[in-house]
């Protein structure tokens, strides 16, 4: 065998390996944007992507670990939704 034979084989084995690699790691990219695509889906007039915050908030449970939820508007229909956001803790600092 000469040393190109050898040589082309291991870069075709090389090259078939890195290829099913990036293949799989295209398909999990893939169902990424398509899950960020398809999220926030409006009930009321089912649209894709038209959900904004108004801004207010509402807390619910405990000072510490209470569950804070904002308010989300659909820009289409005016369809509110509550999203909720949990706190980690930690408080005001005050001992």
């Amino acid at each position: 065998m000469s040393i190109e034979t050898n040589f082309t084989e291991n870069f075709t084995e090389l090259v078939s390996e890195s290829t099913e690699l990036w293949i799989v790691i295209g398909l999990i990219v893939i169902f990424i944007v398509i899950g960020l695509m398809f999220r926030g889906k409006c009930p009321k007039c089912k649209r894709y992507r038209v959900f904004k915050k108004t801004g207010a908030t509402r807390k619910d449970g405990g000072h510490v670990f209470g569950t804070t939820y904002y308010e989300h508007r659909c820009t289409q229909c005016g369809f509110t939704d509550w999203c909720e956001h949990r706190n980690a803790g930690g408080g005001d600092g005050a001992g």
